[in-house]
């Protein structure tokens, strides 16, 4: 798990709700990434 990951995933488990609910097509696109980086192995 990179560093970059972890920021994320904390960021938005404290923001979580408010945050999708404000910007879906925001966290659609992170969980993109994650997922691209995670089979990839790259760190954008």
């Amino acid at each position: 798990m990179s560093f970059q990951f972890l920021l994320i995933y904390l960021y938005t488990k404290k923001k979580e709700k408010r945050f999708i609910k404000e910007h879906p097509e925001l966290t659609l696109g992170v969980l993109f990434l994650i997922f691209f980086q995670l089979f990839t192995g790259d760190i954008l």
